[in-house]
């Protein structure tokens, strides 16, 4: 399954001060539905990543649906994904996502099946 840059979010700074940068991916499940989940990277450039937050029936409502997060659901949803697993390295010398961060690393498990892409020319249509 191939995972989606889908919406970029802003910079978030945890408990100890420590500033993440944060945003959405998406995939498409084998039932034509996209599932949603967030990923953030350190400092340090460690990752985490929380399970599925979402499930939508299209990639603009999975996108429509990450521009409505709130601080507190985004915040939440760092310290789940750093309770839930340990980080993993991020690559040390790796294509810009902007000029803020590094591109995701799929883990050794996922790497023959699971590449990150960016999501481009998809808008979210308005409610």
């Amino acid at each position: 399954m191939t995972a989606h840059i889908v919406h970029e979010l802003p910079v978030l700074v945890d408990a100890r001060g420590r500033m993440h940068s944060a945003r959405v991916l998406g995939a498409l499940a084998a039932d034509g539905t996209w599932d949603g989940s967030l990923e953030f990277l350190d400092e340090d450039g460690h990752t985490f990543e929380t399970g599925i937050e979402t499930h939508q029936p299209s990639l603009s409502e999975l996108i429509y649906w990450s521009t409505a997060l709130t601080h507190s659901h985004v915040s939440s949803a760092l310290a789940r994904a750093k309770a839930s697993k340990a980080s993993k390295p991020a690559q040390a010398v790796a294509r810009s996502l902007g000029s803020r961060r590094p591109a995701r690393r799929a883990s050794a498990e996922k790497a023959s099946s699971t590449r990150t892409r960016r999501v481009s020319g998809v808008h979210a249509r308005p409610r």
